[in-house]
C-alpha cells in the first residue's frame, strides 16, 4: 500500500492494535483474531522473537490489514523490519536515522516522543506520526490537549495505557490515532491459549472506536 493510503487509511481506523508476545505463533494467532474482529492496522513488536518472520507471515496472510514493526530502536531492527515487508514502523524513542530509513523506503514512520523538542524534532526529521509514550504517565488526555496547542498540525498517536474507556477522550482530543497493546491483547489470555478472549476485546475496542466516529 503506498505510504498516503496507509496514513489516510489510519486516520480513518484511529486504532493500532499492539502485539508484544512471547513467541511467533503466538503473535499470528492473536493477530488473525484481531483482523477478524475488524482490526485493520496491527504492529508486531520486535521485542517478540522471530517478530520479522511474523510479520512476513501476516503480511502475506491478512492481506485486509495493514502490518507493521514496533520496538524498532536500531538500523538493524529497522532493516529487518522493513526487508519483512512492514507498513509501518514505531518506535518508542526517536531516532533520526531509523526515521529517515523508513522514509525513504517509502513507508510510514512513528517514532515515540515525549517533550515538545522531541515532537519538533522528529517533525522536521520526516516522521509521519508521532508517537507520544507513555502517555498514561504522562498526564493522559490533558497532556495530549496541552502539547496540541502549539502544535496542531502534528499527526499525534498516544499509546501506553489506552483502553476502551479512554479511548473516546484521547478522540475527541484530537489524537490522529491511538496505539493499544496490554489492554487491546491480554497476556494472561494469550498464553493460555484462549484466542477467542483476543476476539471478543478486539471487537469491544472497534465498537468503542465506531461509537466516537461514526457517533
Amino acid at each position: 500500500m503506498d505510504k498516503q493510503d496507509a496514513l489516510k487509511l489510519l486516520g480513518c481506523e484511529k486504532i493500532i492494535g499492539i502485539l508484544r508476545t512471547d513467541t511467533p505463533e503466538q503473535a499470528i494467532a492473536a493477530a488473525r483474531e484481531m483482523a477478524r474482529a475488524g482490526m485493520v492496522f496491527i504492529e508486531v513488536t520486535f521485542t517478540v522473537p522471530g517478530a520479522a518472520e511474523a510479520i512476513a507471515e501476516l503480511g502475506r496472510t491478512l492481506t485486509d490489514c495493514v502490518i507493521g514493526a514496533g520496538s524498532i530502536t536500531t538500523r538493524d531492527r529497522c532493516v529487518r523490519a522493513l526487508s519483512a515487508g512492514a507498513q509501518f514502523i514505531v518506535s518508542p524513542n526517536f531516532d533520526a536515522e531509523v526515521v529517515r530509513m523508513t522514509s525513504e523506503a517509502g513507508r510510514a514512520s512513528c517514532p515515540g516522543v515525549v517533550t515538545p523538542t522531541e515532537m519538533v524534532s522528529a517533525h522536521a526529521a520526516g516522521a509521519d506520526v508521532l508517537k507520544i509514550f507513555p502517555i498514561n504517565c504522562l498526564g493522559g488526555v490533558s497532556y495530549l490537549k496541552a502539547v496540541r496547542g502549539p502544535l496542531p498540525e502534528y499527526r499525534f498517536c498516544p499509546t501506553g495505557g489506552v483502553n476502551k474507556e479512554t479511548l473516546k477522550g484521547f478522540l475527541d482530543a484530537g489524537a490522529y490515532c491511538t496505539g493499544a497493546g496490554g489492554n487491546l491483547v491480554p497476556m494472561k489470555e494469550v498464553r493460555a491459549g484462549n484466542f477467542d478472549a483476543v476476539y471478543r476485546n478486539t471487537k469491544e475496542f472497534v465498537e468503542a472506536r465506531d461509537a466516537v466516529v461514526k457517533g
